[in-house]
């Protein structure tokens, strides 16, 4: 079953102590979908128990994996990682011929990077935007932060999806700039023609 490294127990109890007062007792959903490529996503929603939930204790906070998370996370490891300018949750998979190693989802670092946004950015999109778009099967990767532009692609639910411009504007824009405001332009480089599992077609 799911394992999690002490640094991500921590982590995640550090999320859970920092949320509104309503969501501090309720259980946390880890969602496991299918990206591009073959790869996976995942993403965290304060959510209630279902009949079908696997539940596991992870310190104080319950975690709840539905039939198909579970399925993909039964032998992976959560760990919390700091890389230099980087950090967030990475989930460890057996490496099968089903199951590849993540790849191409961390930021592309170059020279125009600013780097102190980029963290600050990461933040959020950890702790409120990827858990809620997950709850679609959704997934958004941050490609760069460049001055003050936020590049972003889409991808699972999102990509291709009918509502995908109000999810940029009315969620990640709103987000993004309410708590980091240096950020004045998001760009978003999703190939929304080749969405093969839009959540609204």
């Amino acid at each position: 079953m799911l394992q999690f490294t002490d640094s991500a127990r921590d982590k995640l109890s550090e999320i859970v102590q920092k949320s509104a007062a309503e969501d501090q007792s309720r259980p946390v959903r880890i969602q496991a979908a299918p990206g591009a490529g073959g790869r996976h996503q995942f993403g965290f929603q304060f959510d209630e128990q279902k009949a079908d939930d696997v539940s596991l204790t992870v310190g104080e906070v319950t975690v709840l994996l539905g039939p198909g998370s579970a399925q993909i996370l039964e032998e992976g490891t959560v760990d919390y990682v700091v890389q230099g300018a980087q950090e967030g949750f990475k989930f460890n998979l057996p490496e099968t011929e089903d199951n590849p190693t993540p790849a191409g989802s961390e930021p592309e670092i170059t020279a125009e990077t600013n780097h102190e946004l980029l963290k600050r950015v990461q933040d959020v999109f950890v702790s409120d935007i990827n858990p809620a778009v997950a709850a679609h099967g959704g997934f958004i990767q941050i490609v760069n932060v460049t001055d003050d532009k936020l590049i972003i692609r889409m991808g699972g639910g999102c990509q291709g999806c009918s509502s995908s411009t109000a999810t940029l504007r009315q969620g990640v824009e709103t987000l993004v700039k309410a708590k980091v405001p240096e950020i004045t332009e998001i760009i978003d480089q999703t190939d929304h023609a080749s969405g093969a599992t839009p959540y609204y077609a």
